[in-house]
């Protein structure tokens, strides 16, 4: 799992932009989200699904469960959420996590998918899945008006379509006014392989309106009205033989394919890359210097608590620029465990509250682009800091590596740790 921290107030991201870095995904009924949902976008294992959550109630609920997620079948979370101190939170899981989690079977009342649980006065704002993602394109297959009654003799052939997991079919139909089938309207997705074996489930016509028809690549059993049943699967029928759809006590109107955007992962770069261990003497840190970024870049930071703990709160990092004082300007990193740790870079106006100077008001883009960035920390040491960009071309930025075997006071002597005035990688800095 992911941690991500954010530093102003949630936005809503446009679905199906391009050079967007997340698309917001669909829930069914507000709280489940299906795994055909995350494949309709062509997203790989490791691209991540977020998660914002909101805290309504009037404390922080510092350290409160305020839920997870399960199989769509269980409400009882197996992946559980802990609020942290703030009003809102986010929580990333890699696709093939939410995947594990939610298994291969349906469950009873939703296709395969997770169900998410929320409560102690928190929310779920919206899911999205973390990318650049190409836009969706449609195709009109058939339009026109064509009734399928009682006698089901007429269809509606398509043809052979060059398709692929997880492109769609959706249907504009609706109900006939005289109904004769006892189930009502319904269509049938099928073959155009000898014997027109069905091909998905029936879609059940109960009012006027748009019905979606996953295509998918496992297998299933079809079962032609003529021939023996094969194993076969809706890809392989629908690009070798052809779609015809069937019907009773429907109309259809149009039929469109609509073609699954792709996901490009967001590309990074390794700021710095080492092993740092920061301890209780406050006296470290890691100094990256001064860099072009802007509003939606990301830092990730991979590191872990150290083994013996001293401080109360656990293994921290603390994001600060490099101007005069070193004020923090993103919220404290809590490392509980070894993973990596995303912060949201904003162009939102903070308080800055340096250690020997008066609080004042910029952003981190200003900060971390005129001034610089630094990380302190306790009981946490890191192995690993790159910055994320918003859009996919990654600028040239400056950097300071710095290494414990290249650190020295002002009077030339090696030292083994950071502290007050030093020159680290030949740059004369004051580690506080």
């Amino acid at each position: 799992m992911k941690h991500y921290l954010l530093t102003s107030a949630l936005a809503l991201c446009t679905a199906f932009a391009f050079a967007e870095t997340e698309t917001t995904l669909t829930l069914v009924e507000g709280h489940t989200l299906l795994i055909s949902e995350i494949d309709g976008y062509g997203a790989a294992d490791t691209d991540i699904v977020r998660f914002y959550i909101n805290n309504n109630s009037a404390d922080s609920r510092e350290g409160w469960g305020i839920g997870g997620f399960a199989n769509s079948d269980n409400w009882s979370p197996t992946v559980e959420w802990i609020g942290k101190a703030g009003s809102s939170w986010t929580y990333e899981y890699t696709v093939a996590d939410i995947k594990a989690t939610a298994g291969t079977t349906p469950g009873e009342y939703h296709d395969v998918g997770i169900t998410i649980n929320i409560y102690n006065d928190c929310s779920v704002d919206h899911v999205t899945l973390v990318g650049d993602v190409a836009a969706t394109t449609e195709e009109t297959l058939w339009e026109g008006e064509y009734t399928f009654d009682e006698s089901w003799s007429g269809a509606i052939e398509i043809g052979k379509l060059d398709v692929q997991a997880g492109d769609k079919i959706v249907i504009t139909a609706e109900p006939v006014e005289a109904q004769t089938w006892e189930w009502g309207g319904q269509i049938f997705v099928k073959s155009l392989a000898n014997g027109w074996g069905a091909i998905a489930p029936t879609v059940a016509v109960p009012e006027a309106g748009t019905f979606t028809v996953d295509i998918t690549d496992s297998d299933i059993t079809i079962e032609p009205y003529n021939a023996d049943p094969y194993t076969s699967n809706m890809v392989k029928e629908i690009t070798e033989f052809g779609l015809v759809l069937q019907g009773i006590d429907a109309k259809v109107t149009k039929v469109v394919l609509v073609r699954k955007g792709e996901v490009v992962p967001s590309e990074s770069q390794t700021l710095w890359e080492g092993e740092y261990t920061f301890d209780e003497s406050w006296s470290g840190s890691v100094s990256i210097g001064k860099l072009d970024v802007a509003a939606g870049d990301k830092l990730v930071i991979t590191a872990e608590p150290v083994e013996a703990q001293t401080w109360e709160w656990g293994g921290q990092i603390f994001v600060k620029s490099l101007a005069d004082g070193w004020g923090a300007i993103a919220p404290t990193v809590a490392v509980p465990a070894a993973d990596a740790y995303t912060v949201e870079i904003t162009d939102s106006e903070i308080t800055v509250e340096p250690y020997n100077a008066d609080p004042y008001t910029s952003t981190m883009v200003r900060e971390i682009t005129e001034y610089g960035l630094v990380l302190q920390g306790i009981d946490a040491k890191i192995t690993k800091v790159e910055l994320i960009k918003s859009g996919s071309t990654i600028e040239e930025v400056e950097f300071v590596r710095p290494a414990v075997s290249e650190i020295y006071n002002i009077a030339g002597q090696k030292m083994t740790s950071a502290k007050g005035l030093c020159v680290v990688n030949g740059k004369l800095i004051m580690v506080k």
